[in-house]
Parts: C-alpha cells; structure tokens; sequence
C-alpha cells in the first residue's frame, strides 16, 4: 500500500506538472504572439505617425509659401490699382439732377478755383455707383484726366482756393446750382479699403483730438497739430495703438 500511494502520488505529480508546463507553454505562446501583435501595431502607429508629420510640415510649408505669394500678388494688385487710380479724382456731394451735364460742372470747378483746363484732357466724366447704397449722399463724379500732374494740379488748387477762401468754401453755389448750399470736395479717386481706412483715421482723429486727417497718392495720413509730424495711418492697428 505504501508503495501504491508513492506511486500514484508521483503519477500525479508528473500529470500536474505536464499540466503545468503545457498551460504555462501556452501562456507564452500566447503572450509572445499578443506582443508581437502590440510591437507590429507601435511600429505601424509610429510609422503613420511620422507621415502625417511629415505631411504636416509639407502643409505648414505650402502655407507660409502661399502667404507669401499671397502677400506679393496684394502687393503688385495694390501697385497696379494705384497707376490705374493715378490720372482720376472724385467730385464729392454735388447735387444730382437729371438735365445735368457733368462735364460742365466739372467745367464751372475749374474755371472758379483758377485752373482751366483743355477739353482733350478730359479723358472721361460721369458719376459712379454709391459705396455705401444706404447713403443719401449724391453719387459720386469721376473724372479721368491725361495725366497724374493734371490731377494733381487740380487738387492743389482746390486746396488754395478754400484756403484762400475759409468762409466761402467751394460749394454747389459756385457751379450755379439751385437749391440748399452743399460743401463739394475734391479727392484722389481711392480705393474702397482706403476709403474705409480715410473715414476710420477722420473718425479717430476726432476722438483723440488730431486736428489734420488727408491723403496722398492713396496713403492716409494723420498730424496732432501745426507743431507735430505726420503719421502714415498703414492699417486699422496704426488707428488702434494711437493714443
């Protein structure tokens, strides 16, 4: 009997650890194909990871080219905007009526602020659609003329007329219109966002006490006083960091 337990008790013990071993065998069989799964899976994780960077820095590279190109072509658009801008001017806040002829009122101006001027110059005069449609403002007239230096002659001697004229300054009267006295202006003919950066510095120069606000050659340009130097108002951040 003694011999027949040392023996069943060795059996078992060889059943047991055969067990054992198989199931531990299998474990790692296991566990060594689970981590080859993860270990292939971190390596294409990895490798996708690395070409999305790379795409990435592909994209992050068109972009600053684009900008950069972007930021050329504004800049050539704005030059070639400014030429085409450079023999025009705009006649402001004339009153509208439907017998008018423009070109004689463009005429009469010239004829009362001293600077007449040849037909053949006149290369076009008629009036333009209202930036704003809201406003009540008439339209606007524009003018090309044959060259820059013509235009600028033109707007000088508005200048020197209202200067020389402070309680009389040009107005609807002056061209024989009827009806209530309207200021007229003369200006560079600008662009729609120079218009809107023009008003934004009028605007401003009200708020902070500047007391010349103008512009030339499509440039806005503010002055706090007599004493002072001129600011080139660049952008709206120019009008924002002013104080």
């Amino acid at each position: 009997m003694t011999n027949l337990r040392r023996v069943l008790k060795e059996d078992i013990k060889q059943m047991v650890a055969a067990e054992v071993k198989d199931v531990t065998q299998t474990l790692r069989d296991e566990f060594t194909a689970t981590t080859d799964f993860l270990g292939a899976e971190q390596h294409d994780l990895k490798a996708s990871i690395a070409e999305q960077d790379k795409k990435i820095k592909q994209l992050e590279s068109e972009k600053v080219n684009l900008v950069s190109q972007v930021t050329v072509l504004s800049s050539r658009l704005a030059s070639v905007e400014n030429i085409s801008r450079s023999r025009n001017l705009e006649i402001q806040a004339v009153p509208e009526s439907r017998s008018e002829n423009v070109l004689l009122l463009l005429k009469s101006l010239c004829q009362v602020i001293n600077s007449p001027i040849l037909e053949s110059d006149i290369h076009a005069c008629r009036r333009v659609a209202k930036f704003n449609t809201s406003s009540e403002r008439p339209r606007n007239i524009l003018v090309t003329l044959s060259s820059p230096r013509l235009r600028d002659n033109l707007i000088s001697a508005v200048h020197r007329y209202n200067k020389s004229h402070p309680n009389d300054l040009l107005n609807s009267s002056h061209l024989g219109l009827t009806g209530e006295t309207r200021r007229i202006f003369v200006s560079e003919h600008l662009s729609p966002e120079v218009k809107q950066l023009h008003a934004a510095a009028r605007k401003r120069a009200t708020e902070l006490g500047f007391k010349y606000v103008w512009v030339r050659y499509n440039r806005v340009y503010m002055r706090k006083d007599d004493g002072s130097s001129a600011l080139h108002v660049k952008n709206m951040d120019t009008l924002a960091k002013l104080s």
